[in-house]
């Protein structure tokens, strides 16, 4: 599994990885409602990609402890990574709608 872990992350042959983190970017196209300004729009965007790569990133290590694969600690780091992107655009985000009130 690291390696096919490796393989994906870097963009190597299956890049499962990678085409479900694309899938993911695309889920947030539709706008807010009309009470969010431009940046309140953009922050609110920004929130809903790192949630859903984070799912992903979690969705792929669940398959992998699904499919008896034993090595799936690999993303372990990822998932780390992908809290941390998640927590700053949240906290972009309730600073933004709070100091802006654009919601």
């Amino acid at each position: 599994m690291a390696a096919r872990a490796e393989s994906s992350r870097e963009g190597g042959s299956d890049g499962a990885f990678h085409a479900q983190l694309s899938r993911s970017r695309s889920f947030c196209i539709q706008p807010l409602p009309d009470a969010f300004c431009d940046e309140g729009q953009r922050l609110g965007e920004a929130l809903c990609v790192a949630m859903q790569q984070l799912i992903t990133i979690q969705a792929v290590q669940f398959a992998a402890v699904m499919s008896g694969d034993m090595d799936f600690t690999p993303f372990d780091l990822l998932i780390h990574k992908a809290e941390k992107i998640k927590n700053h655009a949240k906290r972009a985000y309730i600073v933004h709608v709070k100091r802006h009130g654009c919601f």
